[in-house]
């Protein structure tokens, strides 16, 4: 089915449990139609969507998303921060898990603009250190 369609998540019943929904589309006006279907048919559940642009950020605002970034790798982390304290994670944790996989995300691009990635993945893991 059509996720950008409210009708074929209800179909489906994907919607019946769920505490957030994270919308990240890539055209614009698709966004902006599954924000507007579901703000209709569930006016309670918290949408977190991602934006591609600051203009964009603010059409979404105006029809009820609430949890809205730009850029994709940040927007991604931002958004599963958002639904991670949805579902009762404390700050810490949240902020925490959140980090680890943006220094993750971040290296891989590294490695990858550097050319480095198939030597990062043939390195062996690193035994820790030892005491004398």
């Amino acid at each position: 089915g059509d996720a950008r369609r409210p009708d074929v998540l209800r179909a489906f019943g994907l919607l019946k449990a769920a505490k957030a929904v994270v919308v990240a589309l890539d055209k614009p006006s698709d966004c902006m139609r599954v924000v507007k279907g579901l703000r209709r048919d569930y006016p309670d559940l918290p949408i977190y969507v991602r934006a591609s642009d600051e203009k964009n950020r603010k059409a979404l605002s105006d029809i009820g998303a609430e949890g809205i970034v730009t850029g994709p790798q940040e927007s991604a982390l931002l958004l599963g921060a958002a639904v991670l304290k949805s579902t009762g994670k404390n700050d810490q944790e949240v902020i925490s898990l959140i980090e680890e996989e943006r220094n993750r995300l971040y290296m891989k691009t590294m490695a990858d603009v550097l050319g480095l990635v198939e030597v990062m993945d043939k390195q062996p893991a690193k035994d820790p250190p030892q005491s004398e």
